[in-house]
């Protein structure tokens, strides 16, 4: 998996198909993920203060496989991604995973 080149459709960070990993503690994983952001107020970008690629999107790891952090945040919050559509910013700010400023789309 390259976390430094362009994202690539095959690549399982960039696809993260539909849910995270079956046998996940969600609520756990849910408190890890929370705990790396720094929520700004009111509509301000929540910054992931977490591992970032050099791209400047935000990755976690789960059972040794990368996610981006903003793919994740949707899935915690707003639920399921289907398979070919991505998340999306409405803030371009890459670091940012605030569920509000999040979107799918292609």
């Amino acid at each position: 998996m390259n976390l430094n080149g362009p994202a690539d459709k095959n690549d399982l960070l960039f696809v993260l198909s539909v849910r995270p990993p079956i046998g996940i503690d969600l609520e756990g994983l849910k408190a890890r993920f929370w705990a790396k952001v720094k929520a700004g107020k009111g509509d301000e970008c929540w910054l992931w203060q977490g591992t970032q690629i050099q791209s400047g999107y935000g990755s976690i790891s789960i059972k040794g496989e990368d996610y981006y952090a903003h793919r994740l945040s949707w899935l915690l919050e707003a639920g399921d991604i289907p398979n070919g559509m991505c998340v999306l910013h409405h803030c371009d700010n890459p670091t940012c995973v605030n569920p509000e400023h999040l979107f799918l789309g292609t």
